[in-house]
């Protein structure tokens, strides 16, 4: 049976979707290059292969008679030669802008003062029981003057059988971050190499850090009776919680950025794709964002990381797009 042909909307759109991706995977492995070679020259290929492809897409659109085009067509070239590659000026320039920052965000983010990590005694037990952990929903009433961000970083996905690597959380008050409390944890095992290869934390790094129920206590004290809050949250919760926390005995709000994104944005709907026979995500529909990644969240509202995939840095920008999203929920409730 012939391959069905591209119809000239699926040629146009895979062509900006292409060259798109492909600028951005080459921004972002420029930028990546002076921190973390192997990841640059992977993030390089990748947009490489993808301006590639939308080029051709690209080509294969323009080569259609006039009446196949949609109305609103891209402007053709005077010849339908191969269209040249992106000038490397620009992108050079972009990549420039995103390190200065990155810079500025981690001069920013260094410049919070740290509270002091100190081995305190356990808490007695008080008989008490935990209370439910419950997430809040965000009004444009809910009250954001203070509140805590958790974040951990861990040796695999599942609370039962892996354990914490590192512990971070920072105090938000008025808006602005002003404490942060972060700490490597000793999880008393190695640390599977895949785990190292996100949050670039090794087994030497840990190894004379204290253990999580010596660092809890502090943990605790610091959290105080404050409204939590965490992306993805009950990934988080449910490793400090089993680890010993007596943070669920403390009756408090909690706030979870990724189920709150996911109320007030809006990602694309799936439709069929007959030329695939799959399901593909519809961006010709209305959406705000791709999905509801920390990253992809943040480069929405224009939240720059100082060091992804480490605790205190992670719940510092999750502070940021809390209050980002509240600002959302404000706008659409006055429109």
């Amino acid at each position: 049976m012939a391959k069905k042909q591209l119809t000239a909307k699926k040629c146009k759109t895979r062509a900006i979707l292409g060259i798109i991706f492909g600028v951005v995977f080459l921004i972002d492995g420029l930028s990546m290059l002076a921190s973390n070679t192997a990841a640059g020259v992977i993030s390089l290929l990748l947009g490489a292969g993808l301006l590639y492809y939308g080029l051709k897409m690209r080509k294969q659109y323009l080569a259609m008679p006039p009446e196949e085009q949609p109305s609103a067509a891209v402007p053709t070239q005077p010849s339908a030669a191969a269209v040249p590659a992106q000038p490397v000026a620009p992108l050079r320039a972009l990549a420039e802008r995103r390190i200065a920052q990155e810079k500025q965000a981690a001069a920013e983010f260094a410049a919070v003062p740290r509270a002091a990590v100190e081995l305190l005694p356990a808490v007695p037990d008080d008989g008490s029981e935990p209370l439910e952990c419950k997430h809040s929903t965000l009004t444009a009433r809910t009250n954001l003057d203070e509140f805590v961000v958790i974040d951990t970083e861990t040796t695999g996905l599942h609370k039962g059988k892996d354990k914490i690597l590192e512990l971070g959380a920072v105090r938000f008050v008025g808006g602005k971050p002003v404490e942060i409390f972060e700490t490597l944890v000793n999880p008393g095992r190695p640390i599977p190499k895949e785990v190292t290869a996100i949050n670039h934390i090794t087994d030497d790094m840990v190894s004379g850090c204290p253990t999580i129920r010596e660092v809890l206590p502090a943990f605790d004290r610091f959290v105080g009776a404050s409204n939590v809050v965490g992306h993805n949250l009950d990934f988080d919760l449910g490793f400090i919680l089993k680890a010993g926390s007596r943070m669920a005995h403390t009756k408090r709000r909690y706030y979870c950025t990724l189920e709150q994104s996911k109320k007030i944005l809006k990602t694309p709907k799936r439709k069929w794709d007959s030329d695939i026979n799959a399901y593909v995500k519809d961006i010709d529909g209305d959406w705000d964002v791709e999905d509801c990644k920390l990253n992809t969240l943040c480069e929405y509202y224009g939240i720059v990381a100082p060091d992804a995939h480490r605790a205190s840095a992670d719940a510092y920008v999750t502070g940021q797009l809390l209050l980002c999203l509240a600002d959302s929920k404000k706008e659409a409730a006055n429109v």
